[in-house]
């Protein structure tokens, strides 16, 4: 039963790392009906474009999602390493899932900075499925977080 919740968390971590990096770097946080913005750049339907100075809370924003990518994906490598490992090597499970659900944290407030600038600048915002994705990230981390840890409290039995 470890081994099936460490491989669990493993995929979880590894989408939620995957849907973070689609989020951040795709064009889809808000639609219109000629296009979309997002936190590297705007598109019509016929062109993208990035943007010359990228406003202060989207750069918060982009900034707490990479790192939260890169937590996610040292998360990912933490419960690889200590998979199937007995001893001391069990506590990189531990520290990749707790790794996990920080991850999910700092996804969860560049989440909110980027949706409050949003919301400040248009009048109405229909938030896209790059907001999605991300969501949907956070939600696989903290599953990966929990299922690891579980992992971990069987070992500890």
């Amino acid at each position: 039963m470890t081994r099936n919740l460490l491989i669990a968390s493993i995929v979880n971590m590894s989408l939620g790392g995957l849907f973070i990096l689609i989020g951040f770097v795709t064009p889809a946080w808000v639609i219109f009906t000629d296009g979309s913005v997002g936190l590297l750049g705007a598109c019509t339907y016929s062109r993208c474009a990035s943007y010359i100075s990228r406003p202060a809370k989207l750069s918060a924003a982009l900034a707490l999602l990479v790192l939260s990518f890169i937590m996610e994906f040292v998360g990912v490598i933490l419960v690889g390493v200590g998979c199937g490992c007995s001893g001391p090597k069990k506590n990189l499970i531990l520290g990749g899932s707790v790794l996990s659900i920080v991850s999910a944290f700092f996804a969860v407030v560049g989440l909110g900075v980027a949706v409050s600038y949003f919301f400040s600048v248009f009048s109405t915002v229909t938030l896209g499925y790059s907001f999605g994705m991300t969501l949907l990230a956070v939600i696989l981390a903290v599953v990966a977080g929990t299922l690891g840890i579980k992992a971990y409290k069987t070992f500890e039995n």
